[in-house]
This record gives C-alpha cells, sequence and structure tokens, in this order.
C-alpha cells in the first residue's frame, strides 16, 4: 500500500512538470537567426539564443568570425555581413 501512495504521488508529480521542448535534430553548433536575434545548437541539438536581440546598429547576419575565420549567424553592423538577410537559413 505504501509503494501505492508514492507510485501515484509520483504520477502526479511528474504530470505536473512542464516537458522540455523536442529536439531540433539541429547540428551541434550550428547557428542561426531568428527574429532578430543568432542562436547557436547546444550538443544537446537544442536551438539556444547565443546573444540577445540585436539593437542599435547591428543585425542578424551571416559573418565571419574574427577568431576562428568560421562563417557564423551572429549579430554584427551592417558593413560585416557576409549575406544581409535577417532571418536567413542556418549554418553549420
Amino acid at each position: 500500500m505504501r509503494l501505492s501512495i508514492v507510485s501515484t504521488l509520483l504520477g502526479i508529480t511528474l504530470a505536473a512538470c512542464p516537458h522540455p521542448e523536442p529536439r531540433s535534430n539541429c547540428a551541434p553548433g550550428s547557428t542561426k537567426c531568428e527574429q532578430g536575434r543568432s542562436y547557436v545548437c547546444s550538443p544537446g541539438q537544442y536551438w539556444t539564443p547565443s546573444s540577445n536581440p540585436c539593437e542599435g546598429p547591428r543585425m542578424c547576419c551571416l559573418s565571419q568570425n574574427p577568431s576562428s575565420g568560421r562563417s557564423v549567424f551572429a549579430c554584427v553592423p551592417p558593413e560585416a555581413c557576409i549575406e544581409a538577410h535577417a532571418d536567413a537559413g542556418e549554418v553549420e
């Protein structure tokens, strides 16, 4: 009986917990722009904001990372954009 009560309480508790959103199946480390903000794909394959929304003269676009030389979506000044299309695709 004790096990039954514990199982019931555990079931109620788990049912009340929010479920994480489904995985995006994105490639870890890939980037994208969405609604004026850059995102990076986590090792767990979830899109995670990598910045605050782009403000002022900055925009989210494809640009070259000065450290790695890799093309990434990021908040940068317009002149740093390789492709000036906000919310465009994703890059691995």
